[in-house]
């Protein structure tokens, strides 16, 4: 899901992303896509 926004949104470096979730599988997400990942309770 984090590489198809940010083909609809126009992002092109992995870095300019962040993923904010608040479960394991968010996290897991962010972490499995290469970006910056930031888990919340």
């Amino acid at each position: 899901m984090v590489f198809r926004l940010m083909e609809t949104l126009g992002v092109c470096r992995l870095a300019a992303v962040v993923k904010v979730g608040d479960t394991i599988a968010d996290v897991e997400e962010g972490l499995n896509a290469g970006v910056w990942t930031v888990g919340v309770t």
